[in-house]
């Protein structure tokens, strides 16, 4: 089974009931755009936008498959960078903890739930890449999962918990370095 599909089979069974991650700011309006057909295919704004969101997923590889999955991330294929772009992810960072656990950080423009809609619709991508990534990504079904947002701090303040509300930092303690004593 492609990863993407299964990808999308894992987050449907961890999804409900459960809160949604975070979001990096309040969530705007949604824009459409009059000339697109689809509102799956509507464009939202860029990083640092108020719309953007984030979501945290943790996946477990399989044994001895982490040197060679880091390789071949190390540039994905144009086509499926492509295809993520176009359905609305800016940013997807993944890190490698040890050689089994990855913990992926993906910002969307329209949501988790639209840009995996819109992978589904565009179908197969790459079956090479499915292939590959299936072959070193454990498809057990508790070897993923979105991991919930627990407290976040930005330059606007503190963001806790699963409305991603800034708390104002106005009473920021002073934290200068103490003189050590001789």
């Amino acid at each position: 089974m492609p990863w993407s599909r299964r990808l999308r089979g894992r987050l449907r069974r961890c999804s409900p009931g459960m809160p949604r991650v975070w979001q990096a700011m309040p969530k705007a309006t949604s824009r459409m755009s009059s000339a697109v057909g689809s509102p799956l295919l509507a464009r939202r704004p860029e990083p640092g936008s108020s719309a953007v969101e984030v979501t945290v997923q943790r996946a477990r590889l399989r044994p001895g498959a982490g040197a060679r999955y880091s390789e071949v991330h190390s540039r994905i294929p144009a086509r499926i960078e492509a295809a993520l772009r176009s359905c609305g992810v800016i940013r997807w960072q993944i890190w490698r903890d040890g050689d089994d656990s990855l913990f992926h950080l993906i910002e969307t423009a329209d949501g988790f739930d639209v840009m995996l809609e819109r992978m589904r619709l565009l179908g197969p991508i790459d079956p090479e890449w499915d292939q590959l990534i299936d072959a070193l990504v454990d498809s057990a079904d508790d070897s993923f999962a979105t991991l919930e947002h627990v407290w976040t701090m930005t330059p606007e303040g503190q963001h806790g918990g699963e409305d991603g509300l800034a708390v104002p930092s106005s009473d920021r303690a002073d934290i200068s370095p103490r003189p050590t004593s001789s």
